[in-house]
């Protein structure tokens, strides 16, 4: 899937909605049912078509970016 940067932003947007998903101290957090659900949410609201396997690929991808070029700086 070819990921545009308006597209990777809205994703991003509905994520940081979804606090299931960034809060590990959450309370259903450890719940795959409902970090499932949150993210069938997400995928339902995005003004183009995807899969949830799409949009955890992508995250797990710019979250490893994200470490990589944290380790640099540090």
């Amino acid at each position: 899937m070819d990921w545009s940067n308006e597209k990777i932003l809205e994703s991003i947007n509905y994520y940081e909605s979804e606090p299931i998903l960034r809060n590990p101290k959450n309370v259903g957090h450890k719940r795959k049912d409902i970090k499932y659900a949150a993210s069938v949410r997400i995928k339902n609201n995005l003004s183009w078509e995807c899969t949830v396997e799409d949009l955890k690929k992508k995250r797990n991808s710019l979250m490893a970016c994200y470490r990589e070029h944290l380790n640099k700086i540090n």
